[in-house]
């Protein structure tokens, strides 16, 4: 699994278009790139990380768990759950490249990219 930054310094929705958010994140791509050379080109890369961001963008499913808190006992239960929901994002795209599946995941609160591949 690799987990790249979206969103630098701000996780405001839109936040991806930043300058200082655009330069980190295309400086890790350039290790992403020549950690998946030969297996997946760089516009192959592109096309998946923008289609997954594109469609979790707006999805705030874990600052979403984190309103509406009261009791103590109820926002250790809400922290646990937006825990799993940044750890896990409910947006994927999944994509076959080299007969390789490979899942991309977009979690916009914090504003990470998530590429989930096999080790062989």
């Amino acid at each position: 699994t690799i987990r790249i930054a979206v969103k630098f310094e701000n996780s405001s929705p839109g936040a991806e278009n930043l300058p200082a958010s655009k330069r980190v994140y295309e400086y890790a791509m350039q290790h992403v790139y020549r950690f998946f050379e030969g297996e997946i080109t760089k516009e192959e890369l592109d096309q998946a990380a923008e289609e997954v961001i594109l469609l979790g963008r707006d999805n705030y499913k874990a600052r979403d768990e984190a309103t509406g808190l009261k009791t103590g006992e109820e926002r250790q239960k809400q922290i646990v759950r937006r825990a799993i929901a940044m750890d896990y994002p409910e947006t994927k795209v999944q994509k076959k490249f080299n007969g390789t599946k490979y899942t991309f995941k977009y979690e916009a609160l914090g504003g990470y990219l998530i590429i989930e591949f096999p080790m062989d």
